[in-house]
């Protein structure tokens, strides 16, 4: 029996099923990158509670530059870190 990877178990009209390849990889690390920072960078919780917004938390710890994303992915891992995400992926 093989497994199928999620891509080919959404439904044609999902939003995850309408995202480009890119799109759907840029969010899945996101989700992976979020939980990294939840035990790497605790103090993004502290930046968060002060006032500080996600682009803010995402450029003060140069998020974008350490590890070579977009600004909006490194802002969608700070979101990450401070909701976490549950998902299957």
């Amino acid at each position: 029996m093989t497994t199928a990877i999620l891509e080919d178990r959404l439904p044609p009209g999902t939003f995850f099923a309408d995202l480009d390849g890119s799109q759907f990889s840029a969010i899945r690390y996101a989700v992976r990158l979020g939980k990294v920072l939840q035990e790497s960078l605790p103090q993004i919780a502290t930046d968060f509670r002060t006032g500080k917004s996600l682009k803010e938390i995402a450029d003060i710890h140069n998020l974008s530059t350490i590890n070579h994303i977009s600004n909006f992915t490194a802002i969608e891992a700070v979101r990450c870190a401070l909701r976490g995400y549950h998902s299957n992926y």
